[in-house]
């Protein structure tokens, strides 16, 4: 997993999406990170996933830390959203509930807030796979990722 370095999960997550709380528990959004990152992978490939990863884990310092971002921002926010989207409710034993709070300090948000801000995560994953794949297309890293397919 690209993220949880020095169990700092849930602020790298905060760090990159901007929205995510960080004393949220990571241990919540880690099956959602590994979904997201499923897809992300899909994109760029896996090799050159695996590569990113390691540099990741292993803190090299010669490593590409902007394409590392850049891998790990769409995943944030992928996994974010789809987190989000299951919290709506909660999944108890004897069914779906949702929970309000009793001072009224809240309010619920309508369905279409919910769809815009859906919309708006989706918006800025789409960006962050966009800045990705032109990152990729006018960097250093073009050179590995063909070398890679040749091979």
């Amino acid at each position: 997993m690209i993220f949880n370095r020095d169990n700092s999960g849930s602020k790298e997550l905060r760090e990159l999406t901007g929205n995510y709380y960080a004393n949220n528990d990571f241990d919540k959004i880690t099956t959602d990170i590994e979904l997201a990152t499923e897809e992300v992978s899909g994109l760029i490939g896996e090799e050159l996933y695996k590569k990113v990863e390691d540099w990741y884990k292993e803190k090299k310092k010669d490593a590409d830390q902007d394409l590392i971002k850049k891998v790990q921002r769409p995943i944030a926010i992928l996994a974010t959203l789809r987190m989000y989207q299951k919290n709506d409710l909660s999944h108890e034993d004897d069914g779906r509930k949702f929970k309000m709070a009793t001072d009224n300090s809240e309010k619920l948000p309508w369905e279409w807030q919910l769809d815009r801000d859906d919309a708006r995560h989706m918006e800025d994953y789409y960006k962050a796979v966009d800045a990705l794949i032109r990152y990729l297309n006018t960097s250093k890293m073009q050179e590995w990722i063909y070398l890679q397919v040749v091979r």
